[in-house]
């Protein structure tokens, strides 16, 4: 579970004084929807949600592309520093060449602090920290800075015991860990599984956009959990298909359009895949225009396969369907997940973080998804955490005041986030979403009279 994200330099978000901090615990006087709460040791409660409203240019989308540019640097192991472009995102009104970002959170007994300080070159600073459960004392387990490691006695006992090599971690004391990598995947790369372990945490934020669609072919279950979501939010589909299947004798019969240099390359790797697993491989590509085509390869070949929504006995592919029933597509294996008990049939995910939850859906489906997400996982750690322009959301009886969070920007035009709980004299019975739309709680647009012009 994500408990803090903290952020320098980045985007919108300042420097210091000035930093971004988000922190995702329950506040002590909010007593509301105690489902949306996952205790984690007796002081501290972790929230399964948040919420972000703020005008536009407010700093919203920022906070989404500050936690993926850290997630993409601790998880791609291959790369420098220097190949993030780090420089083009800064603050442009911080002075400073670095840039922070620091990750609280929980993993198996323990609550880790995973931080660094990068700058467009190197590694400037980088540390891991954790505290107990049960409350005792933090527990610091290396820092460095830059290319010199000056704290590792907890690491290298790990590694020591782990490797059996007494010597083993004295290698990065003498020749150094590179500037421009982080030492957590120098270790990754070591084969220190408690460092692979940290990483693959990461890998549990699905910072969710367009869903790769062929999952719904690897998963029955999912499917059919689609079919029952689809129905129930458009009583006019009859049925959902995923089991249209043709056969592909050649890469030129794959249909779409697709350029047949590339469809020769697809073709011959789901061939080569199977070849190498003996298990059925399904897989999404994008033909023109961004027509998603389905794949799959088994015993008997290679297939394409259709998603086909039946309407009156009619079929219609999902190009010929609303933006609002693809986007239900998008988010479907989100609400599949939640549930704890669906959660390890796919990808164990637990994070999942979304722009604008709203786009393309009307303001009762938008609703439904959000409520269904925190129904169906009450005993889970999965958390959702979105942005939003929807004031039906804004309700304290689908949302607490703590999962409701305020995008402004200071005078120095950098992003702050501010919580409905910070707020006195805000009532359980309080309309929220006219007090906000009213200006009270901020986070509104100021829009000048464009008839002065």
């Amino acid at each position: 579970m994500l408990i803090r994200f903290i952020c320098e330099n980045f985007l919108s978000f300042g420097n210091e004084k000035n930093a971004f901090e988000f922190l995702n615990t329950a506040a002590s006087k909010t007593k509301s929807l105690p489902e949306h709460v996952f205790k984690i040791s007796p002081n501290i409660s972790v929230l399964r949600g948040a919420a972000i409203y703020g005008a536009n240019a407010s700093g919203k989308t920022n906070f989404i592309k500050a936690i993926e540019y850290a997630k993409n640097i601790i998880e791609s192991r291959k790369k420098g520093i220097e190949e993030y472009n780090l420089s083009s995102r800064q603050n442009k009104f911080c002075k400073s060449n670095k840039s922070k970002f620091v990750f609280e959170f929980k993993l198996d007994n323990a609550i880790y602090e995973y931080g660094f300080e990068i700058d467009s070159k190197e590694v400037v600073s980088e540390w891991l920290r954790s505290t107990n459960l049960n409350g005792k004392r933090e527990k610091t387990f290396f820092e460095r800075e830059k290319d010199k490691i000056i704290n590792d006695k907890e690491i290298a006992a790990i590694v020591n015991k782990i490797k059996k090599e007494s010597q083993f971690f004295e290698k990065y004391s003498k020749k150094a860990v590179k500037k421009n990598e982080l030492l957590l995947h120098r270790l990754a790369d070591d084969d220190v599984k408690f460092a692979q372990d940290l990483i693959s945490w990461f890998g549990k934020i699905a910072i969710i956009r367009g869903v790769n669609h062929s999952v719904y072919f690897k998963e029955k279950e999912l499917s059919d959990f689609a079919k029952i979501i689809l129905k129930k939010i458009d009583w006019q589909i009859e049925d959902v298909s995923f089991e249209k299947e043709t056969l592909i004798k050649k890469p030129s019969e794959i249909s779409g359009g697709v350029p047949n240099e590339f469809a020769e390359a697809v073709f011959n790797h789901l061939l080569d895949r199977f070849k190498e697993n003996k298990k059925a491989i399904s897989m999404q590509i994008a033909g023109p225009n961004g027509k998603k085509i389905y794949l799959t390869v088994d015993e008997e070949g290679v297939k394409q396969i259709e998603i086909l929504i039946i309407r009156k006995g009619k079929e219609f592919t999902l190009e010929q369907e609303s933006d609002g029933i693809r986007r239900i597509f998008d988010l479907i294996p989100m609400l599949f997940s939640a549930n704890s008990k669906n959660s390890e049939k796919l990808n164990p995910q637990s994070i999942f973080i979304i722009d604008e939850i709203e786009k393309s859906l009307h303001p009762h489906i938008a609703r439904e998804v959000v409520n269904m997400f925190f129904e169906s996982g009450k005993t889970s750690e999965n958390q959702l955490i979105f942005t939003t322009h929807d004031t039906n959301l804004l309700d304290l009886s689908l949302l607490r005041k703590d999962e409701i969070w305020f995008a402004e920007k200071d005078k120095n035009l950098n992003t702050h986030f501010t919580s409905l709980a910070e707020f006195k004299d805000v009532r359980e019975d309080l309309v929220i979403s006219k007090g906000y739309l009213q200006g009270r709680f901020g986070a509104i647009p100021f829009i000048g009279n464009w008839r002065d012009e």
